[in-house]
C-alpha cells in the first residue's frame, strides 16, 4: 500500500463492479476517457495511484456500512455486531464442526443449536470500538472474518437470553 493509504487496491473484478463510480471518480479528477486510455499506456504508475486512491474510498464506504461479521475457529464461532462506538459479540465454544453448522439452512441450524445448547459454552460481550472503526473491521477481515447478515447474531443472542 502506498503512502497515506490504509487499504489495498481493488482487484480488476472489483473495479469492474464499480465501473460507474470509477468513471465518476475519474471525471471528478478531470480525467476523461481519451486521457485515461493514454495514461494506461504511458504512465502505469500514475494509473496505479489513481486506482489506489479510488480503492480507499470504496473500502471506506464498504466498511462504514458493514455491521455483522462472523469468525469461525476450530472450537469457536463468534458473531459480531458493530455499531458506531461499540461492538457486541456473541458466540459458542465447543468441540464441534462449526463450518458444517454455518452451511446449514436457518431452520436446521436453529434446531441443532437448541438441541445442543447444553453441550456448548455460550458467551456474550461488548467492547468499545477503537477510534478507527473501519481499520478495526479491516483487520478482522484480513484475519479471516466473514461478512454476514444479522441471522447468526440474532439466533445466538436468542440462545443467550433463554
Amino acid at each position: 500500500m502506498g503512502k497515506g493509504r490504509t487499504y489495498p487496491s481493488l482487484a480488476v473484478a472489483d473495479l469492474k463492479r464499480h465501473e460507474r463510480q470509477f468513471i465518476q471518480f475519474l471525471a471528478l479528477q478531470g480525467i476523461e476517457a481519451p486521457q485515461w486510455e493514454t495514461l494506461k499506456k504511458e504512465d502505469p504508475e500514475k494509473v496505479a495511484n489513481i486506482i489506489a486512491d479510488f480503492s480507499q474510498g470504496i473500502w471506506e464506504h464498504r466498511l462504514a456500512e458493514l455491521k455483522y461479521l462472523i469468525v469461525v475457529a476450530k472450537e469457536s464461532f463468534t458473531c459480531f455486531r458493530f455499531e458506531d462506538s461499540y461492538a457486541m459479540a456473541v458466540g459458542l465454544k465447543g468441540n464441534v464442526d462449526f463450518e458444517t453448522l454455518i452451511d446449514a439452512d436457518a431452520e436446521a441450524a436453529k434446531r441443532w443449536l437448541e438441541q445442543n445448547a447444553n453441550k456448548l459454552a455460550i458467551f456474550k460481550s461488548k467492547k468499545d470500538v477503537s477510534a478507527d472503526r473501519n481499520a478495526m473491521l479491516f483487520e478482522y477481515l484480513k484475519e479471516g472474518a466473514r461478512i454476514a447478515d444479522n441471522r447468526w447474531f440474532d439466533l445466538l443472542t436468542g440462545l443467550v437470553k433463554k
